[in-house]
């Protein structure tokens, strides 16, 4: 499977905030820290990703809003959300509704 089998990992179900504000913390200290080569920040990004089934690009996304600053991530949530909101709505939800269509444990049914 494309995904790595994590297709079904992939849910607001999988994510709790507690946790993902800890991946966050440790992940932002071993960016900030001279000492740490780039090395350790990537390995430690690919074993979360491997270990909760997450999206790379989404875990990228999320870190990338972290890291700005309280007014400048304001600012974007400001627009973001209302954005993201309407094309979940509007055609994004669906469209993983058909995607996951006959997905099961063991993959696509035929």
């Amino acid at each position: 499977m494309a995904d790595g089998g994590n297709a079904h990992k992939n849910s607001a179900d999988n994510v709790d905030y507690e946790e993902l504000q800890s991946f966050l913390d440790e992940l932002g200290d071993k960016q900030h820290s001279v000492s740490e080569a780039t090395g350790s920040l990537r390995s430690r990004i690919k074993g979360i990703i491997d270990e909760k089934g997450w999206n790379n690009a989404a875990l990228a996304t999320i870190r990338t809003i972290e890291n700005k600053s309280e007014t400048a991530r304001a600012d974007f949530m400001r627009t973001f959300l209302p954005m993201f909101e309407a094309m979940l709505e509007h055609k994004w939800r669906e469209e993983m509704h058909d995607m996951l269509d006959g997905v099961g444990e063991d993959g696509p049914t035929e």
